[in-house]
């Protein structure tokens, strides 16, 4: 199990799209300083995370294999005792995405809802043991 948030930064995902969304230039632009803003907003809740874990011997990141009942009980003492600052980090996140959508146009709007909807078929894809290789058509995307 691993807790990492940098997937829920939704800026990246955007710029990383930027070919198949054909953002402009100056969208681009946008978007990195919308992503420069939340960062910049995010850092001491970010902080806050890597000193709780920290505190309570989490390892944050990926990690493979099942969780002993210790890391367990750190998972679980990491969840309850950074709660508001996560839900902080998400509030953040929502606005910067709504920020976002905003700059798209109807067009851009339109593929990026058939993006979001092959990744979700893919994603379902990978749960049932098949991938983006076996007719998923997405991918990941953070």
């Amino acid at each position: 199990m691993s807790v990492d948030l940098s997937d829920g930064e939704p800026i990246s995902w955007f710029l990383e799209f930027s070919q198949q969304l054909r953002l402009s230039p100056d969208q681009k632009t946008s978007l990195i300083s919308i992503r420069r803003k939340l960062r910049s907003d995010n850092d001491r809740f970010m902080e806050r995370l890597d000193s709780v874990a920290k505190e309570v011997g989490l390892t944050l990141g990926e990690r493979g294999g099942r969780l002993t009942s210790d890391e367990r009980f750190a998972l679980e003492r990491f969840n309850k005792l950074t709660q508001p600052t996560r839900d902080s980090i998400k509030a953040n996140n929502d606005i910067a995405r709504a920020e976002a959508l905003t700059l798209l146009n109807t067009a851009q709007t339109a593929r990026l809802d058939s993006i979001m909807a092959l990744m979700k078929r893919g994603r379902g894809q990978e749960r049932r043991g098949g991938g983006p290789d076996r007719g998923g058509g997405g991918g990941g995307g953070s």
